[in-house]
């Protein structure tokens, strides 16, 4: 019993956190109007995505069509809300605007003077992705759960639905809203739906600073909720950007919702509506759907307490508390520690020097564990490319991928925690190595509620489990060593599966970038799971828990690393065509690492050898080459529209003019002098162009007629400029070879940019 003790609390802690981050079952077109059903989001989601839809792309017009006949139909009359958004990265020395269609309507509330509640989600795609995950299956959802609202309702407040365009372009459609639009003065609230994959949970993964009641209301309302403070602290820290970040930097008070599973179908050609899980679709919509009712017959729901510690409890609960209360689990975790060393002193199986061991046994554990997973995060998972990450992800499955991995971290905890008991605990008795490890997680959790308050549940939750399990095993089974080893195991591994819930979570955000990251959770389920490992150690063959997830964690990570492409889990591949900057410049190219079958057999139909050669500054590294076959068409257009002295500066206008009916144009520009008052078609640069640098800009979605750019300057200067326009599809009479289904494109795959150089002094 005590060998196979370790064994069964660890498929105890690894069944409820695998149900716990999975999505429910969809439910069916059959149930009632007021009830939100995958099945009926699933039909527009296949209405909307059989194809590509990025912004300015022939195909988003039809999308958008579509958008405004369905919201019509739910009686949100809606409008179309023409703008133009901006982007800027002036770290990068990069600046991004486009001309957006954003949609609105509006499900009328019986108090048209409160604040309205606004569902958000864009209808744009990345180029070569259907987009059924990335946005789609959020507007699909925000589309039903208008339709339940309605049948639920009347309610109180208005109910504004926002369908942006540009999100993928740079959150453009978001700033031409929050930026500009009088309809935006009308929010009070803004829940915004996302998507990073195509599975798994939706989590509740960022909160405007001002969200303490909406934090509660959510864990009252929400049946499954997801959700966690460690993932907003995370995310706060992060670059990313949602269209809920352009609401939150001028005020607005928001949640930002996700589905993370499955990244193959993360911008990817993958990512069409078979692959898309509905039960994911089903858990965004029923979760968005029940705070929305919580809220909309509410007449105050905004506000709250700044810093609030939360998290789901395996999916079944939801526990919020203010900041200082971590400090009252803390205490409390001291004070049963305290119980239970006094009564193992009074037992004589408590001495000093075993609780120091103790405390460097777990240090010894988390090290190596850390160490175990980075190497094979760097040997067997390591990636230095989009190429072989999106080779990866074609296996790296939730379960296989993120349980192999903590696995491994629990086989190397085990390992290391065998080693550093011969090394630091050979004559220690167990009671005090538990004690250091207790007082460790102690020392953590304090740290965290000091440094990063809203982090600290993570340490603490498990502290206060592992600390019960050993109060309970000494007040209720004192003496009965059998019993008392089964009750602290049972309650730790509880504990455990809420720690393996976590990881998961952090393994699906980020683990298979740094599979190392799931070392804390790895050293809080050794401490948990410590009195079963002792047993375990104490077998005649105590090396056979390791070896067993040893070989778990290896022969998936094998099989993820090495498993051929197939249908249902492609590599990327990409080719396309350039032509100039000359006259007689033309080129196939592959901006990839390596080259697969078809992306060389697509670069030699017209007869030329690949080579590695530069097209600074549109792409940065070196790309492939070969030289192609002419083709017809005209180079995009750049000219000096207009130039004049104004207070002792030349003021300079250029014209930058698409002639492919291209989808976007990107633009650089190296100035001899420093350039200021620089605008985009009329929105402002936020800095100004230093000399001697290369600065981007680019234009999504520009009209026939051209886009401006501006600037003053010295009255005598010279500005370089490279102009590429991105246009869809192959030149016509380029052949190209039929695309295995083994692959999928990606980026700039299967379109044709036309390039031009152009240079002008004053």
């Amino acid at each position: 019993m005590r060998s196979i003790l370790f064994f069964a609390a660890a498929v105890v802690a690894v069944v409820l956190a695998t149900l716990a981050l999975h999505a429910p079952g969809p439910r069916g077109a059959d149930i009632p109007a007021r009830d939100f059903s995958a099945g009926r989001a699933m039909a527009d989601i296949r209405a909307i995505a059989p194809r590509p839809h990025p912004i300015g792309s022939a195909d988003i017009a039809r999308v958008r069509a579509y958008l405004v006949s369905r919201m019509t139909a739910l009686g949100l009359s809606p409008e179309l809300r023409p703008g133009q958004g901006t982007f800027a990265l002036p770290k990068r020395r990069l600046f991004v605007a486009g001309a957006v269609t954003n949609i609105v309507g509006i499900l009328p509330g019986t108090d048209r003077s409160l604040p309205a509640i606004l569902l958000m989600a864009h209808y744009d795609s990345v180029p070569n992705s259907p987009g059924a995950a990335d946005d789609t299956a959020s507007v699909a959802a925000a589309l039903e759960i208008v339709a339940n609202l309605k049948a639920a309702g009347p309610w109180l407040r208005d109910v504004m639905v926002l369908f942006t365009d540009g999100e993928e372009a740079g959150l453009l459609g978001s700033d031409a809203f929050f930026g500009g639009d009088p309809l935006a003065k009308r929010v009070g609230l803004v829940l915004n739906m996302e998507t990073r994959g195509g599975s798994g949970r939706t989590v509740m993964f960022e909160t405007s600073e001002q969200a303490g009641n909406l934090i509660s209301i959510y864990g009252r309302t929400v049946a499954r909720p997801s959700a966690n403070s460690l993932t907003a602290f995370v995310y706060h820290h992060m670059p990313n950007g949602t269209d809920l970040t352009n609401a939150l930097k001028r005020g607005y008070t928001g949640l930002n919702f996700a589905y993370l599973g499955d990244e193959l179908d993360y911008h990817t050609a993958h990512a069409t509506a078979e692959n898309i899980d509905p039960g994911s679709v089903q858990h965004m919509g029923e979760s968005v759907l029940a705070l929305v009712s919580g809220l909309a017959g509410t007449r105050e729901f905004a506000g709250g307490k700044r810093d609030f510690v939360y998290s789901d409890v395996l999916g079944l609960g939801f526990v919020a508390y203010p900041v200082l209360g971590g400090w009252l689990l803390i205490a409390i975790s001291a004070g049963l520690i305290g119980f239970v060393a006094i009564r193992w002193k009074l037992a004589g199986a408590l001495q000093a020097g075993d609780v120091l061991r103790g405390a460097g046994l777990f240090l010894c554990v988390a090290i190596g564990t850390g160490a175990g997973l980075g190497i094979v995060g760097w040997l067997m998972l390591g990636f230095t490319d989009m190429q072989m990450k999106y080779a990866l992800l074609t296996r790296f499955e939730l379960v296989l991928g993120g349980y192999a991995s903590l696995a491994t971290g629990l086989a190397l905890a085990v390992v290391a925690g065998f080693l550093a008991v011969r090394a630091l605990g050979r004559d220690a008795r167990p009671e005090g190595l538990w004690c250091g490890g207790l007082l460790l997680l102690l020392a953590v959790s304090a740290a965290l509620q000091v440094f990063a308050p809203t982090t600290a549940f993570m340490a603490a939750w498990p502290l206060l489990m592992a600390a019960l399990a050993a109060s309970v095993a000494v007040v209720f089974f004192a003496g009965q060593g059998e019993r008392a080893l089964i009750a602290a195991t049972l309650i730790g591994a509880l504990g455990a599966a809420q720690a393996a819930e976590w990881a998961g979570q952090i393994f699906i955000a980020l683990g298979v970038n740094v599979p190392a990251l799931l070392t804390a959770q790895a050293l809080t389920i050794a401490i948990l799971l410590w009195p079963s490992i002792v047993a375990l150690l104490r077998t005649t063959r105590p090396w056979i828990a390791p070896a067993a997830f040893v070989c778990l964690g290896g022969v998936a990570i094998l099989y993820v690393r090495f498993a051929p492409a197939d249908a249902a889990h492609p590599y990327l591949t990409e080719a396309f065509y350039a032509a100039g900057p000359g006259l007689q410049d033309f080129n196939r190219i592959a901006d990839l690492p390596r080259l697969d079958d078809w992306s060389r057999a697509a670069l030699t139909a017209d007869g030329g050898e690949p080579q590695r050669d530069e097209l600074a500054p549109f792409l940065p590294t070196e790309v492939w080459t070969a030289v192609a076959k002419p083709a017809s068409g005209s180079l995009p257009k750049i000219a000096v529209e207009g130039t004049e002295m104004k207070d002792g500066r030349r003021e300079v206008t250029l014209r930058l003019t698409p002639m492919r009916g291209g989808r976007e144009l990107r633009l650089f520009v190296r100035p001899t002098v420093d350039l200021d008052e620089v605008a985009l078609n009329g929105k402002p640069v936020p800095e100004g162009m230093k000399a001697g640098n290369w600065f981007g800009f680019g234009y999504a979605a520009p009209p026939e007629g051209g886009v401006t750019l501006s600037f003053s300057a010295k009255p005598q200067g010279r500005i370089e400029v490279k102009l590429a326009e991105v246009a869809d599809g192959w030149p016509a009479g380029a052949a190209v070879p039929p695309k295995p289904v083994s692959l999928m494109p990606w980026r700039y795959s299967d379109v044709t940019v036309g390039l031009s150089d152009f240079s002008t002094a004053w």
